[in-house]
């Protein structure tokens, strides 16, 4: 529903909003995982959620009181970081669409940049109190030592113990011995053809995604993810099944494409 909602708002057209749950429908990679999967769905989905809720709100900033962004990303936030601690990434995609669109609204003045990066820093500084305490109350081993054992979390969360033979490319590789190539090659297995035709050809309307927001939005979550991903090169195994919070993202551009080639003349 959600994706369906923020895709109407992005397009105006209800039969392009709908390719976007079409579309994740038909990727059995996610619908397959839906009645077994207690960690990576929920995930995905709070992920998501949080990512309308960025984009809702800063789409209209600074009509939104910043009372209201706090209390509701905050706890969007931390329906997330709750989940798996990947969450915190979407502080990183905030930051990055954010500064995209104060910029490209206009020119800025540098005391115009200067107010915004202090109401943008009280804005962050709140969302990241409360999604805290809402990890302090659903995770009991943080409340002992908090800063201590949240960096033990993101430790873990990159160097996991399992370092089990994981088989790729007809080998037998250890799991944290995996080459980058690992998600970019079972996305390629597990999408559906018609998505990844979609995607490869949304260049040929780039000029037109940079102006859609929601289109900015999304490239900004893909790409804080892949970098994080070459950056700490944490432990993977079942294929994609730690990433699976992307399809949705990639679902949604592949909506936003298909509605690019309707419209094109």
């Amino acid at each position: 529903i959600v994706l369906f909602e923020i895709l109407l708002a992005s397009t105006g057209n209800p039969w392009g909003a709908a390719l976007g749950p079409v579309f994740l429908f038909l990727t059995p990679r996610f619908t397959g995982d839906l009645p077994g999967n207690p960690k990576d769905i929920p995930f995905a989905t709070a992920y998501f959620l949080a990512l309308a809720g960025i984009h809702f709100f800063l789409s209209r900033r600074p009509a939104t009181p910043i009372l209201t962004q706090s209390l509701v990303l905050g706890f969007l936030f931390g329906l997330a970081q709750c989940a798996r601690t990947l969450g915190f990434s979407l502080y990183l995609v905030f930051l990055l669409y954010d500064f995209h669109l104060f910029y490209h609204r206009g020119k800025q003045l540098w005391k115009h940049w200067a107010r915004h990066l202090k109401e943008t820093a009280l804005l962050l500084g709140s969302v990241f109190v409360l999604s805290n305490f809402m990890m302090m109350a659903t995770w009991p081993y943080l409340g002992g030592n908090y800063v201590a054992h949240l960096l033990e979390a993101f430790h873990n969360s990159k160097n996991f113990f399992w370092n089990n033979a994981v088989l790729f490319e007809g080998k037998q590789v250890l799991a944290s011995q995996l080459p980058l190539t690992y998600l970019p090659v079972w996305l390629g297995i597990t999408l559906p053809l018609g998505l990844i035709l979609l995607l490869a050809t949304s260049f040929r309307f780039a000029e037109r995604f940079i102006q859609n927001e929601l289109a900015v939005l999304l490239v900004c979550a893909l790409g804080v993810n892949a970098g994080l991903v070459i950056l700490f090169h944490p432990v993977l195994y079942d294929g994609m099944r730690h990433f699976l919070f992307i399809l949705p993202i990639l679902a949604a551009l592949a909506a936003l494409s298909a509605a690019s080639w309707i419209k094109a003349p």
